[in-house]
């Protein structure tokens, strides 16, 4: 018998959590090929993450619609699920549908590819952990629409942001994070009442690519 783990834990009760209004939807809930999928990604990358126990952790504002809201995985998106060595390991359905029919093109997102192209300058025993401040994603329509296709992104509200304040509470409580930084402003004014310490890194998109790039690099000092 396998023992659960804090992490098994803790995207279980992420799959339970419902959101407070009908314009988000929360992607790990659900039994649907795709629901579990999520949930699986999620729970891989957390566990690898915390073998490496990192002391950081880089905190953005809600899953892309190409991104995160499809691979489950912040920051990510099912090309670098696909081609990325960190997830060479793991069993995901980009993977399997693309084994069946090679003419399919993975889902790419312009800050997921910004985000991992950094991350590839350092050791991954260095790697950040990374999360939203709301982990589900916000849109401006109803939570009946799951495509990404259908599901524009939108900023989290207050509210919506105050229910992920408490998620991220159970979250640091599987790692020792030392120092988190906020990936755009959002996530840096929700938190910096509760953590103080946090530092802000501006986000990629949106013109903010090498304003990121070159925040990156100072907290690696990496030139």
């Amino acid at each position: 018998m396998v023992l659960e783990t804090a992490i098994d834990t803790f995207v279980k009760t992420l799959a339970l959590q419902n959101t407070p209004d009908v314009l988000s939807r929360n992607p790990y809930q659900g039994n649907s090929p795709e629901d579990v999928d999520r949930r699986n990604n999620l729970t891989f990358y957390l566990k690898k993450m915390q073998e490496f126990n990192p002391s950081c952790l880089f905190i953005g504002e809600a899953p892309g619609r190409w991104g995160c809201y499809v691979s489950g995985v912040p920051f990510t998106d099912e090309n670098t699920l696909l081609h990325h060595d960190f997830f060479k390991p793991l069993d995901c359905t980009v993977k399997r549908r693309i084994a069946e029919d090679s003419t399919i093109k993975p889902l790419k997102e312009n800050s997921a590819t910004i985000v991992w192209e950094r991350l590839d300058s350092i050791p991954v025993e260095r790697l950040p952990l990374m999360w939203n401040i709301y982990p589900f994603h916000p849109s401006s329509v109803g939570s009946e629409h799951s495509a990404a296709v259908e599901r524009p992104n939108r900023k989290p509200t207050n509210v919506e942001c105050k229910v992920g304040k408490n998620i991220l509470r159970m979250l640091l409580n599987c790692f020792e994070i030392k120092q988190i930084y906020a990936i755009g402003r959002t996530a840096e004014a929700i938190l910096k009442n509760d953590y103080p310490n946090i530092k802000y890194i501006r986000h990629p998109s949106m013109g903010g690519i090498n304003e990121f790039r070159n925040g990156f690099n100072e907290i690696y000092r990496l030139r």
